[in-house]
């Protein structure tokens, strides 16, 4: 397994509906493959898929794109800034624009 000069070789399919580059990276010798998508049904398929060719189940991770790559990078997923109170933020009622009496 692995490349011709003997190295591992892991894939990263992103977006992998029915894992389909995942099962052909696995047939040519993948030392490991993890599909991701936002859908356990597509990647359920994708199970699927590779038992129909002869594999076993893939990794997997059930997450949207984005989240998960920061996730797999040790970074924290963005999250929504909610602000508190009065003034300075937009839509807090003090800000620039706003019609004062």
């Amino acid at each position: 397994d692995g490349d011709v000069d003997g190295d591992e070789v892991s894939v990263l399919n992103a977006f992998a509906y029915t894992c389909g580059v995942g099962v052909v990276a696995k047939r040519a010798g993948a030392d490991a493959v993890l599909n991701t998508d936002h859908s356990r049904t597509y990647l359920d398929a994708g199970d699927a898929n590779a038992v129909l060719n002869g594999l076993s189940p893939m990794a997997s991770l059930c997450l949207d794109f984005y989240p998960a790559m920061r996730g797999m990078a040790g970074l924290s997923a963005p999250g929504r800034r909610v602000r508190s109170g009065r003034g300075g933020g937009r839509g807090g009622g003090g800000g620039r624009g706003r019609g004062r009496g």
